[in-house]
């Protein structure tokens, strides 16, 4: 089965490079299912936390879960009702994930190319989707409406962030996104960076202090403390720091293009800054998730036509390949043996 996973990962990548070539959105559909099909059809052994939302769905069944992520629940009940079976539930939230995450990349295909938008995100974070289900389905939402705030149909974006928000409260650090794609697409005056560096600052402190002084579900995010440094982020920001700075005339300009750049590279940079602090508190890192999304999006951005976008290509693959090695051999997410749940 292991061959079955990374042949559909390969087809997908496949499947996308022809249909941005031909501009064909039934070709990436098809590319989209088939890692759709990866997500959704496994077995309740795939991923660390699988059997966990089984449990759940069953609770939820019987009536007796109970959660304050409203959305979650009555959403799982929805399911339920139509096939009253835990893989079922499992596989459409799965499967809901993924199209979110690739319509995203989609809207993005003038700009990037979408085999190196996929491939990255399979090698960064497929298999972390397949085991805190509930939140990647949430931080999927608030990544798919930011195509909204490009649009500045700001009043559609938070809607879709506190449809988020029921689903996994972590979701509330969307509005830091709000802050950002507003204030870099419009004129900024002195007083609106002020503004912007407060709301910067204080936004995702106050997220974190309210799950974990309100919320007890999360108070493991802060509670579990663990000082485990490690080179990858350093190396992340490195690169960063070095794209930023050879492209710094660019960055600067006016041009919507370079809006953007602007926009995902800051996005990049903080969520890198919250990724940092999970190696003090074991699941703080958690909450930049959303941030992290758009890692494939800065990674791909930097392998586009520029200078030195060879180097930062070479950069993007080989890293992408040390963590699909590495994810192999340490089965870290516990991905591996992969199955289908209708395979016994």
């Amino acid at each position: 089965m292991i061959y079955i996973y990374y042949g559909f990962c390969v087809l997908s990548v496949i499947f996308a490079w022809i249909a941005q070539k031909k501009n064909s959105k039934i070709l990436y559909i098809f590319s989209t299912m088939l890692v759709c099909i990866i997500v959704g059809f496994r077995g309740i052994n795939v991923g660390i936390d699988t059997e966990v939302y089984y449990t759940y769905i069953e609770w939820i069944q019987d009536g007796i879960f109970q959660t304050s992520d409203v959305g979650f629940y009555y959403f799982a009940k929805f399911l339920l009702y139509i096939n009253d079976s835990a893989e079922f539930v499992v596989g459409i939230f799965s499967i809901l994930t993924i199209v979110f995450i690739f319509a995203r990349f989609w809207s993005l295909r003038d700009r990037l190319s979408l085999p190196l938008l996929q491939f990255v995100f399979m090698a960064f974070y497929l298999q972390l989707c397949m085991n805190i289900m509930r939140q990647f389905f949430s931080i999927s939402i608030v990544f798919w409406a930011t195509r909204f705030l490009e649009k500045k149909k700001y009043g559609i974006y938070v809607l879709l962030n506190v449809l988020a928000v029921s689903f996994h409260k972590s979701s509330i650090i969307g509005l830091v996104l709000l802050f950002i794609y507003y204030y870099i697409s419009e004129k900024i005056s002195i007083k609106k960076l002020i503004i912007l560096f407060l709301s910067l600052c204080i936004v995702p402190v106050m997220a974190i202090v309210y799950m974990n002084k309100f919320l007890g579900d999360y108070s493991n995010y802060l509670s579990s403390s663990n000082v485990n440094l490690g080179l990858m982020i350093f190396l992340k920001l490195g690169v960063l720091i070095l794209y930023i700075v050879t492209r710094h005339k660019a960055l600067c300009a006016k041009k919507q293009e370079c809006i953007f750049d602007k926009t995902i590279f800051l996005i990049y940079f903080i969520g890198l800054g919250i990724t940092a602090l999970g190696y003090f508190y074991t699941y703080v890192d958690r909450v930049g998730l959303l941030f992290m999304l758009f890692e494939p999006v800065c990674l791909a951005r930097m392998s586009s036509k520029g200078i030195n976008w060879k180097i930062f290509k070479a950069f993007t693959l080989l890293l992408s390949i040390f963590l699909i090695v590495v994810n192999y051999r340490s089965n870290g997410n516990g991905i591996f043996p992969y199955t289908w749940f209708f395979i016994k």
